[in-house]
C-alpha cells in the first residue's frame, strides 16, 4: 500500500523546465522577425535600384529620338514642269533636269502653247555656236554626256552655249521631253557624200503635236523643225549605243564594221557654224536621202564635209 502511494507521488511530481529550451523560445521569434525584415529590406532596395535603373533608362530614350520616328529623305523625283501631267521631269541626273529646265524656261513666253515654247527652245539650240569636234560621241550615254558638253559650254561663257550637231541633237530630245513629247530620241545618223565617204551628223526623232512621225534636224538650222519622217532615208550609226530603239523603229543600222572611210579624215572639207561660210556639200536642199547632195558653198547654221 505504501508502495503503490510513493509511486503515484513520484509521478505527480512536476517535471524541471530546461533552460535552453526557454532561451531558444524566446530568440527564435526574434530571429526570424529579424530575418524577415533583412529579407524585406533587401527586397525593397532591389526594386528601388530596378525602378531607378528603368527611370534612367526611359529618360534616355526619350531624348533620342526612335528609329521609327526619324522622318527619311524625300525621294528625288525630278524638277518642277508645268507641260507635263506628272508635274515632274526628269532624265535622272539633277544637275542636267536643272541645266535642261533653266534653259526652257528661259526661252518660254507666259501664255505658249507646249508646241511654241518648244519650238522657240529648238530654234535657241540650233542658232547656239557651232562648233566641228571632228570625233564623234560614243557609248551607251553619249545623250546625255553631249547635253551636259552643250550646258558646260554655257556656264563658261554665260550667254550663248554652243556644240555640234551631235550635241544639238541630245539638247533638242531631253528639251522636247521637258515639253511633253515623251518619244523624242536623239540619233547618230550617217550621210554619204557620194563620193566613196560619210560624214556623221545626228538628229532627233519625234511624234508631233498631230501624231505624225518627225524629224528634228540642227544641221538645217530652225528650217529643220518637225520635218516628216517619211521624207528622210535615214542611216543609224552604230557608235556603241543601245541600238533597240533604232531596230524597234525599222531603222537602217550601220554597224562599225560596216563605216566606211570618214569624209573628216580625208580632208574633204572644212564644217562651220552661225554666220560662218564653209565650202562642201549643200544641205539645204532634199536629195534622196533627206539632204543636198551637190557640191558648193553654204552659209549660216550648215556644215560642209
Amino acid at each position: 500500500m505504501t508502495a503503490r502511494g510513493s509511486d503515484e507521488r513520484a509521478r505527480q511530481k512536476p517535471k524541471r523546465r530546461s533552460i535552453l529550451r526557454d532561451i531558444l523560445a524566446c530568440i527564435l521569434p526574434i530571429l526570424s522577425l529579424g530575418i524577415s525584415l533583412a529579407g524585406a529590406v533587401y527586397i525593397f532596395t532591389y526594386l528601388r535600384g530596378s525602378v531607378a535603373s528603368a527611370e534612367v533608362q526611359l529618360a534616355a530614350d526619350e531624348q533620342q529620338p526612335s528609329p521609327s520616328k526619324v522622318e527619311p529623305e524625300p525621294v528625288y523625283t525630278g524638277v518642277e514642269d508645268p507641260w507635263v501631267t506628272s508635274g515632274t521631269f526628269t532624265v535622272g541626273a539633277r544637275e542636267l533636269d536643272d541645266a535642261i529646265k533653266e534653259f526652257c524656261d528661259e526661252h518660254t513666253n507666259e501664255g505658249d502653247t507646249p508646241q511654241e515654247a518648244a519650238q522657240a527652245t529648238y530654234n535657241a539650240i540650233v542658232q547656239s555656236n557651232y562648233i566641228d569636234l571632228l570625233e564623234k560621241p560614243s557609248g551607251t550615254n553619249w545623250v546625255h554626256r553631249s547635253a551636259q558638253q552643250f550646258f558646260s559650254y554655257k556656264k563658261k561663257s554665260g550667254a550663248v552655249p554652243e556644240g555640234d550637231y551631235y550635241e544639238f541633237a541630245a539638247v533638242t530630245a531631253l528639251c522636247l521631253r521637258y515639253f511633253g513629247y515623251s518619244d523624242a530620241i536623239a540619233l547618230p545618223v550617217l550621210h554619204g557624200n557620194g563620193m566613196g565617204s560619210q560624214y556623221g551628223s545626228a538628229l532627233c526623232l519625234v511624234t508631233n503635236s498631230d501624231g505624225v512621225a518627225s524629224v528634228c534636224d540642227p544641221a538645217l538650222g530652225a528650217d529643220g523643225w518637225m520635218i516628216k519622217r517619211a521624207g528622210y532615208n535615214i542611216l543609224v550609226d552604230d557608235i556603241g549605243q543601245d541600238l533597240s530603239t533604232a531596230e524597234g523603229l525599222g531603222l537602217e543600222i550601220q554597224r562599225k564594221e560596216e563605216n566606211l572611210p570618214d569624209a573628216y579624215a580625208d580632208g574633204m572639207g572644212v564644217s562651220g557654224g552661225n554666220g560662218a561660210t564653209t565650202t562642201g556639200y549643200d544641205r539645204t536642199g532634199m536629195n534622196d536621202n533627206g539632204y543636198g547632195g551637190g557640191m558648193g558653198t553654204t552659209t549660216g547654221n550648215q556644215s560642209g564635209v
